[in-house]
């Protein structure tokens, strides 16, 4: 999982808990967003160090919990290795289960399904009483009062993770075993600081691995080239990605959607089951935006082509041009002006 949303930390993962899949995040698994350079090394000495480290780092947390896991018995039984292709010298035929490839791949599989399924009796024997009563099925209690429906419920699962009240931004300060999750950290194993990343499907949080080798300017250079827009520069804890800034460009344009009615999108995307506990940045994406705004229309007008500055721009010389418009020497003539009828 971590290999493989490397080059694609922002998509949305679940996780086992025995009872049910709970929303989980990829810091979970040792995701990190890797900011490279603009320059034409983009990944440095330092940079490099800190892969290795943390991917180190990271697979020795994975075998120590494959470890646990196989004390405990909850790993899957060993599958057999299936024959491919390439193990015959001739084609796969059809056969009656008879010595043939066909007979032989339905035998394996066989014996594969008897046992998984051994495997999954014996873990319901194990854990059966305790899954089913953290899933909530014991019966209830009908007479019950409606306000207090819930308290007769045992165990009722928790969809949102225990968030102390005197943390900033809903950050866990304390560990615990919440079934909804670890507590969100602040800095990884290097000191890396997590940062929040909103995208076009929500909310995110990972560790910014970074370099400030090019001096200290640099670092919002190179996360721009990353397509990933600051909403500081001194201190970096919050980033907007170039997809969201362009979707909710064209959700204005196109669908009249306010900036108001999009955030609270994006915080229903995070957390559809209360929206309201996510951080409020409504103020930080409307300034975004409208930066979003002016850079595209630099870029549109050439200015980074051209030796003008972006604070030196004169009056309509970021103004789309119209073909429609009246232009002088180009859809009038020249004696437009001596026109009696104009």
């Amino acid at each position: 999982m971590r290999t493989t949303h490397q080059t694609d930390p922002l998509h949305r993962i679940e996780r086992w808990t025995g009872t049910y899949f709970r929303p989980a995040a990829l810091w979970e698994v040792g995701c990190y967003i890797l900011v490279q350079h603009y320059n034409p090394e983009p990944i440095c000495e330092y940079l490099q160090f800190q892969k290795q480290f943390l991917e180190e780092f990271e697979t020795g947390k994975d075998t120590a919990e494959q470890r646990q896991l196989e004390q405990l018995g909850l790993t899957s039984p060993q599958q057999t290795a299936r024959p491919s292709a390439n193990d015959n010298d001739g084609d796969i035929q059809m056969g009656d289960g008879q010595g043939d490839p066909a007979g032989a791949d339905y035998a394996s599989e066989r014996i594969q399904d008897e046992t998984f399924q051994q495997f999954l009796d014996r873990l319901y024997e194990t854990h059966g009483e305790a899954m089913d009563e953290s899933a909530g099925n014991a019966e209830a209690d009908d007479t019950a009062e409606v306000s207090e429906a819930d308290d007769d419920i045992p165990n009722f699962p928790s969809y949102l993770p225990n968030q102390s009240d005197n943390s900033p931004s809903g950050i866990q300060d304390s560990a615990n075993s919440d079934p909804a999750g670890p507590p969100i950290p602040r800095a990884d194993i290097l000191n890396n600081t997590y940062v929040r990343i909103v995208h076009s499907n929500g909310i995110h949080h990972l560790a910014m691995v970074s370099c400030q080798c090019h001096g200290s300017d640099s670092l919002p250079l190179d996360l721009v080239a990353c397509r990933l827009m600051p909403a500081s520069f001194a201190t970096i804890r919050t980033l907007f990605s170039a997809q969201l800034l362009n979707s909710f460009r064209l959700a204005n344009l196109e669908l009249k959607a306010s900036a108001y009615q999009f955030y609270q999108l994006l915080r229903r995307l995070t957390q559809p089951m209360a929206p309201a506990e996510v951080v409020d940045l409504y103020n930080e994406f409307r300034r975004m935006s409208r930066l979003w705004r002016w850079i595209k229309k630099l870029k549109w007008a050439g200015h980074g082509h051209n030796q003008k500055g972006a604070m030196n721009v004169g009056r309509g010389e970021l103004a789309n041009y119209c073909p429609a418009c009246p232009q002088p020497g180009v859809n009038l003539p020249d004696d437009w002006k001596n026109d009696p009828h104009r």
